[in-house]
């Protein structure tokens, strides 16, 4: 399959890669129909550290469920979901109150080993989803694949800012970025204390 890679030196290149697999029973193969860059990427890219030559970028992703594991219950081949840009177990003690991030088997798809074990990235016709239960979602009805791909970091990254903020009503607020990040924070703000 083709995928975007990290190519040294600040270049990405589209290669040929291996097709992902389902390795373990919680698993899925997602054929990618969405894919954005988001500022980690060209962070990752321009200043690569121990980025390896030839690391599938991307964590920002949408797409069709083309394969489960055995132990995969909500998804299933054919359905649309939306990708976190991390994956979870879903069931450790951090997971269970919703701290995915602290999770220990947690794994941020292609960044390399800058955020934990490696794992294929996004920007590929196919990505495997470990923990697929845990890392994806259905995309809405009504909800496009062009608006899903922001649902997974875009929109998660700005409504997990404004629940740590714990905003009330009529307490203001600013948001400086204007970019598609900014929107993200401002847009769940604003609902979640209105008049502010």
């Amino acid at each position: 399959m083709k995928a975007v890679v990290f190519a040294g030196d600040g270049q990405v290149r589209v290669a040929s890669v291996p097709e992902p697999q389902v390795v373990d029973p919680g698993d899925a193969v997602v054929r990618v129909r969405r894919a954005a860059v988001c500022g980690t990427d060209l962070h990752l890219v321009a200043h690569a550290g121990d980025l390896p030559v030839g690391t599938v970028l991307g964590h920002e992703f949408a797409g069709e469920v083309a394969a489960v594991g055995p132990g995969v219950r909500t998804h299933a081949v054919g359905d649309l979901v939306a990708g976190a840009d991390f994956t979870a177990c879903g069931t450790c003690w951090w997971c269970r109150r919703g701290d995915h991030w602290e999770c220990a088997q947690r794994r941020f798809f292609g960044t390399g080993p800058a955020f934990g074990p490696p794992l294929a990235g996004a920007q590929a016709e196919l990505v495997r989803v470990p923990f697929a239960d845990t890392a994806l979602r259905p995309v809405p009805d009504g909800v496009g694949l062009d608006a899903a791909v922001f649902l997974g970091d875009t929109l998660a990254t700005g409504y997990a800012a404004v629940r740590r903020a714990g905003p009330r009503p009529g307490t203001p607020s600013r948001c400086w970025a204007a970019g598609r990040s900014g929107s993200s924070r401002a847009s769940p703000r604003r609902r979640a204390a209105p008049g502010s």
